[in-house]
């Protein structure tokens, strides 16, 4: 009976997830069923459970120990706070680290592109995707169809020309400019902004908005335009 009990008990834990792996002192407020493995020197309320799993029932931590007998067991830790999750085993002696898999997706980009942005200040929006054509005066928009947060906007000037003067690349959420700019001289290959984030709702209009302060002399040619696309 014991031995049963034991095998159903391995095989019920043997993949459940916990938080983490090895701390020695228990969390402050953990919620409901969150499960850490304990390390090999805890104190304070964990003191003398060293590599249990530790569930807290609402009211107290529950220790559940490991033996020699229930080599086998295996725990997904899945922290808040990063998107790898690791495989743990326990060996019989030790937890022992099986495999890292990372759960970001992979990524997604929205670009922009067009033959050229005009000398003049005009103001130009670049079109969705490609258009071997002069930038058009008018915003050709995308509309969102989920909620997201765009980044890592980067432009590029396959053909740099001009006299160097500032074009400035803004992305716009439904007609107002968001952080989201890269100011670049007409003669540059490669602007970024790799700092700002912006959120999207689904439904926004977000177009690509090309303004100059002053001529530029002579239009940069084959302008492409990219922002990555993350989850809200």
């Amino acid at each position: 009976m014991a031995l049963a009990f034991n095998n159903l008990f391995r095989d019920v834990t043997r993949y459940i997830p916990v938080l983490s792996v090895g701390a020695n002192t228990a969390p402050g407020g953990p919620a409901v069923d969150d499960r850490h493995v304990v390390g090999t020197a805890p104190i304070g309320v964990w003191a003398g459970r060293a590599n249990n799993v530790a569930r807290w029932d609402g009211v107290a931590w529950v220790f559940t120990a490991p033996s020699t007998s229930t080599a086998g067991w295996r725990v997904w830790l899945t922290p808040a706070t990063t998107n790898i999750s690791s495989l743990y085993g326990w060996s019989g002696a030790a937890w022992v680290k099986l495999i890292d898999l990372t759960t970001t997706p992979n990524p997604a980009f929205l670009h922009w592109g067009s033959n050229a942005i005009s000398s003049t200040t005009s103001t130009r929006y670049l079109q969705p995707g490609y258009d071997s054509a002069l930038a058009p005066l008018t915003a050709i928009q995308y509309r969102a169809p989920a909620a997201c947060k765009l980044r890592n906007m980067r432009v590029r000037h396959n053909t740099p020309a001009g006299n160097g003067l500032a074009v400035v690349y803004t992305l716009r959420i439904n007609g107002v400019a968001s952080a989201l700019t890269v100011s670049m001289a007409s003669t540059a290959t490669d602007g970024s902004n790799l700092v700002n984030t912006v959120a999207v709702a689904a439904g926004d209009l977000i177009d690509i908005e090309v303004t100059k302060a002053a001529s530029i002399g002579a239009t940069p040619n084959d302008i492409v335009c990219a922002v990555e696309v993350i989850a809200p």
